[in-house]
């Protein structure tokens, strides 16, 4: 079964699509597509075997829900995210922001609140996690300041485009 994937590097994305598993996947990036065979040979050390029979050593590591990767001496980091996250990330982007009011892409039911009016937050911290799609999915805070209010409580459902809590931004 084929997975879509969007990989973020700073403000850039691309769609992936991987086949195969746990160290062989079949992709599709953009135009291209192939074989890649993955090997964890030591702590923080994988190789790439390409189908052309290339074979790279890429040191990487995991940090924040990142992976940080080093390939010809050039560092990378990316975020990996499947079609759901990407989602709820863009949707999140479009109508969450300066404002500080966090909304919902898709239906669904609140699972936790992680945070209380008066909180401090800084952006990108999880505030609320919502069940949508049998999925967890953590919705970070799109602005750094203060929780002002919090619109849903554990249990709710909700719909695409419902508030879920406001955040007074800091100046």
């Amino acid at each position: 079964m084929k997975r879509q994937y969007r990989v973020y590097r700073g403000k850039e994305s691309v769609d992936v699509g991987v086949d195969g598993g746990p160290q062989t996947w079949d992709f599709t990036l953009d135009d291209q597509s192939g074989t890649v065979r993955l090997s964890f040979v030591e702590p923080q050390i994988a190789l790439l075997q390409f189908e052309d029979g290339r074979v790279v050593e890429v040191p990487y590591a995991l940090r924040k829900g990142k992976m940080l990767l080093n390939v010809a001496g050039h560092s990378y980091e990316f975020e990996v995210l499947d079609r759901l996250q990407a989602l709820l990330r863009e949707h999140r982007g479009g109508t969450a922001g300066g404002d500080g009011a966090l909304t919902v892409a898709m239906p669904g039911r609140v699972i936790k609140i992680v945070v209380a009016e008066g909180d401090v937050v800084a952006a990108g911290d999880g505030v609320v996690i919502v069940e949508a799609m049998k999925m967890e999915n953590e919705l970070k805070a799109p602005v750094s300041g203060t929780i002002e209010r919090i619109a849903v409580a554990v249990g709710d459902t909700v719909e695409a485009g419902d508030l879920l809590l406001q955040i007074d931004p800091e100046d």
